[in-house]
């Protein structure tokens, strides 16, 4: 009887020491300096602008950009077959140690170089601290990456710190929300 209670706090523990917001769990409005897309080099709040299409959204501390790439190529096709572009997604610099000119800089640069039209990349945003909190991203150390598929503003699929083995399935989860 103890190994089953055992087993099931432990899964409990885990559950609750993953970072970022749970499946179904609503996306927060942030207002992030556009590097790329409509909006380029405004403040403009992509949740707010495209909150009813299915989102998805990549939180990321960029350390490690070329392990990131396969991830976001695959957001990329993903949503550039969605229904009539009913689909849209973001990149978004949330490194605490980049300055904003940094940011924007090392942005412009993976944009310019992976030519991913269809995933808008988005520096620091206005309220870091605000984002941290709604999007409960703290502590940093827990992740590198995170991407949210969110559909009607509530995350549909969560995917912490994605390797190249799990586009498939955020390809899926992201397909799932224009069915």
């Amino acid at each position: 009887m103890i190994a089953p209670l055992a087993f099931a706090l432990s899964l409990q523990t885990a559950a609750v020491q993953s970072p970022g917001l749970a499946i179904g769990d609503e996306v927060a409005p942030f207002e992030p300096y556009w590097v790329s897309g409509p909006y380029a080099e405004t403040r403009q709040c992509p949740v707010c602008e495209y909150g009813v299409m299915p989102l998805v959204i990549v939180w990321s501390q960029l350390k490690s950009p070329d392990k990131l790439k396969p991830i976001v190529e695959g957001i990329n096709q993903a949503v550039g077959q969605a229904p009539n572009g009913r689909q849209k997604a973001f990149l978004v610099d949330l490194n605490e140690t980049a300055g904003d000119e940094k940011s924007r800089t090392n942005l412009k640069a993976l944009a310019d170089a992976w030519k991913l039209p269809k995933v808008f990349f988005m520096s620091r945003v206005f309220s870091t601290k605000a984002v941290q909190k709604d999007y409960k991203l703290q502590p940093y150390e827990g992740w590198e990456t995170i991407v949210y598929v969110a559909k009607n503003r509530l995350v549909t699929a969560k995917f912490v710190n994605p390797k190249p083995a799990d586009i498939k399935q955020i390809q899926e989860a992201i397909r799932a929300t224009t069915r």
